[in-house]
């Protein structure tokens, strides 16, 4: 179950897409496999929460996906931010209708006005005072004959016409600062800090960079690893619990571990072994030639 929930995706796949579903939809729902020889499953099914519609029958949660029901021992269903009482979560997709629909119609509109379906790419002037309507129509029809398609050749007009490009500045139409405000909407929507979307952010040091990763694990990631957490915990059997390791999110540089390493070895909280782990290297008790373990690592000369 936490090697591989969902074969044969790997579990990166399969954690990617329960925060995925979570964030959009609100609800992430799994049919669980056959038990095992202990009585747990070893294995999930995801099923789109779409498919899925939740009711209450005596009381109990009956979960319907497409033309099969299934009571709530048999499902996995993890909720997303909900109200008090409500079988199911909320997702971007029920509370964001509006920011989402905004964005879609500043991006539509966008690529209206540069592909010139609201303003006209230039203005052919004639000097001619008696021109008529349509005379004007047949100068208009030639030109787009003539040069209105990928045509990169060189305009010969007459000393009467002249042709005057409209040049588009996605600045002045207000273009960029309403995508920019679009992308500040949706990092706050989802709940991660605008520069990770692309949105212009204050100039950084490296300590706001550091805070930030620490705010950012514990007020975007956390959320969503603790539901997932708890979700995987009640799979498993009694006194074993799933939990994500995220120090590699957190994880200072070389001189601050070690010193944070020195001062858990000399509190007598690690062992060598233990902070050996957390380097990513073997054990002492490991290696063949396995050396007698370091009892004082605050600068004392260590005997093998």
């Amino acid at each position: 179950m936490l090697l591989r929930p969902n074969p044969p995706e790997t579990r990166v796949e399969t954690i990617s897409a329960m925060v995925a579903t979570l964030i959009m939809h609100g609800n992430y729902v799994a049919v669980l496999g056959p038990p095992n020889s202990a009585g747990w499953p070893d294995i999930i099914h995801p099923v789109s929460p779409q498919r899925v519609t939740v009711a209450r029958e005596s009381g109990r949660l009956v979960y319907k996906i497409d033309d099969m029901v299934f009571n709530q021992a048999e499902v996995m269903h993890i909720k997303a931010h909900s109200r008090p009482g409500s079988d199911y979560g909320l997702g971007l997709l029920q509370t964001q209708r509006q920011l989402i629909g905004s964005a879609l119609a500043v991006n539509e509109y966008a690529a209206r006005y540069f592909n010139g379906g609201t303003a006209p790419t230039g203005i052919i002037k004639s000097a001619n005072p008696d021109l008529t309507q349509a005379e004007a129509e047949l100068l208009k029809s030639m030109w787009l004959q003539h040069y209105g398609g990928r045509s990169r050749e060189p305009a010969v007009l007459n000393s009467t016409t002249e042709f005057v490009p409209i040049t588009d500045n996605a600045q002045q139409a207000q273009l960029i600062e309403s995508r920019t405000f679009t992308l500040t909407e949706i990092a706050n929507a989802i709940g991660v800090p605008g520069s990770y979307l692309g949105a212009p952010n204050s100039s950084r040091t490296y300590a706001n960079v550091e805070s930030e990763n620490i705010q950012f694990v514990r007020w975007s990631l956390t959320p969503w690893l603790c539901r997932i957490e708890e979700a995987m915990s009640d799979l498993l059997p009694r006194g074993q619990y799933a939990q994500f390791n995220i120090d590699s999110l957190l994880r200072a540089d070389t001189l601050t571990r070690y010193q944070a390493h020195a001062i858990a070895l000399n509190a007598g909280f690690l062992s060598a072994d233990e902070v050996r782990d957390i380097e990513n290297r073997p054990r002492y008790s490991d290696s063949a030639n396995a050396l007698e373990e370091p009892t004082n690592l605050a600068g004392e000369e260590l005997e093998a």
